[in-house]
C-alpha cells in the first residue's frame, strides 16, 4: 500500500509556526514592530523600493498575523541572527500534527529526531514504542514541559486512536492539557497559546472517548483558564506548612482525574459521546451546559457543536 499523499501545506498548523517564528526574533529585537524586526533581519532593504516610492511590503506584518509562512531562505538566515529560531519552526511537533492518515510506519523516525531523554522515555530496550503510556512516562513527558514532550504525547494519542485504545487515549489527551497549561506562560509570550489549544482540542482531544463521555475541550478558554490554574496552583502551594513540592506538583495536580466524578476542579466537564448514540436526558442537560459554558466564555459554535 503506498502511503497517503500528504498536503503541502497546513493554514492552521503553519499559522501557528509562524507567529511563534515571529515572537521568537521580536524577542530578541526587543520590539514587536513589524518594521523593527524586518530592519534587524533584512538593513540592507531599503524602506523605499527601486522608483523612490514607499514599500508597501507587508510580509513581516503578514508573518506577525500567521497569513503567510518564512520561506526557508530567511528561516535559515533568521537562525544566524536568533539562534534556536529555526528548530522550532521545524521542530517534529509539526510534522506530527500536520501528518495526514496513520503514522506507525513515521513514529520511530520521528521519536528519533527527539532529543536523547524524549526517546529514551518513548521507546523500549528492543527500541519499540512503549505505548502503553504507563504512568512514570506520561508524568516525565509532561514534565519536560518542551516541544519534544508535546510531540511523544502527541505521538501516543495518534497511536491509541488509530488501534482504538480508549483508555491510553483518554490518558494521552489529558496529559496533553496538562503539558499545554505547564508551557502556556511561553506559549501566550509567542501569542499562540489559544491558537495550539484550539488545534488540539478540534483535531485530537475531543477524539479521545471514555466510557461514553467525552471531556468538552471544546468549552475551554486556555489563555484565561490557564492563568487561573497557575494561579490556583501557586495558591495551594503556599498553605502547605512544612516542605513544599515543585511547582509543578500543584499544577498537575489541580488538573488530575478524580473517578468518579463528573466534574473535576480543572479540567473540561464531561459531556455524551455522541458517536456512540443520542444522549439521554442527563445527557442532553450536560450538552446545555457545555453550550451555556461556551456562550459565557465567547467562544464561537461551530456545527459539530
Amino acid at each position: 500500500m503506498t502511503a497517503e499523499r500528504q498536503p503541502r501545506k497546513d493554514i492552521e498548523v503553519d499559522r501557528i509556526r509562524s507567529i511563534s517564528w515571529f515572537y521568537l526574533i521580536a524577542d530578541a529585537v526587543g520590539s514587536d514592530k513589524a518594521t523593527e524586526v524586518r530592519k534587524a533581519l533584512e538593513p540592507h532593504k531599503n524602506t523605499v523600493n527601486h522608483l523612490g516610492q514607499d514599500d508597501k511590503n507587508e510580509k513581516f506584518a503578514h508573518y506577525r498575523s500567521g497569513k503567510r509562512m518564512p520561506n526557508a531562505t530567511l528561516i535559515e538566515y533568521a537562525n544566524r541572527r536568533v539562534p534556536g529560531t529555526q528548530a522550532y519552526v521545524e521542530h517534529t511537533v509539526w510534522r506530527v500534527l500536520r501528518y495526514r492518515g496513520p503514522i506507525q510506519n513515521e513514529a520511530i523516525a520521528w521519536i528519533g529526531s527527539l532529543s536523547s531523554r524524549g526517546q529514551n522515555l518513548m521507546l523500549s530496550n528492543k527500541r519499540q514504542v512503549v505505548a502503553s503510556a504507563p504512568p512514570l512516562q506520561l508524568e516525565a513527558l509532561i514534565k519536560d514541559r518542551t516541544l519534544d514532550g508535546l510531540a511523544a504525547l502527541t505521538i501516543l494519542l495518534r497511536l491509541a486512536l488509530e488501534r482504538n485504545d480508549g483508555i491510553v487515549a483518554w490518558k494521552c489527551a489529558i496529559a496533553i492539557f496538562q503539558t499545554l497549561v505547564l508551557m502556556s506562560n511561553e506559549l501566550m509570550a509567542l501569542n499562540v497559546g489559544q491558537l495550539l489549544y484550539e488545534l488540539y482540542a478540534r483535531r485530537y482531544l475531543l477524539s479521545a472517548s471514555k466510557y461514553s463521555y467525552v471531556r468538552a475541550w471544546d468549552a475551554f478558554r486556555f489563555d484565561l483558564g490557564s492563568e487561573v490554574i497557575h494561579l490556583y496552583a501557586e495558591l495551594s502551594r503556599k498553605k502547605i506548612n512544612g516542605r513544599m513540592r515543585h511547582p509543578d506538583f500543584y499544577l498537575i495536580q489541580a488538573m488530575s482525574e478524580s473517578e468518579p466524578r463528573h466534574q473535576d476542579e480543572f479540567l473540561p466537564m464531561l459531556i455524551p459521546d455522541l458517536e456512540v448514540g443520542p444522549p439521554t436526558e442527563v445527557g442532553c442537560q450536560m450538552l446545555q451546559e457545555r453550550s451555556e459554558l461556551r456562550r459565557r466564555l465567547g467562544i464561537a459554535s461551530s456545527g459539530a457543536s
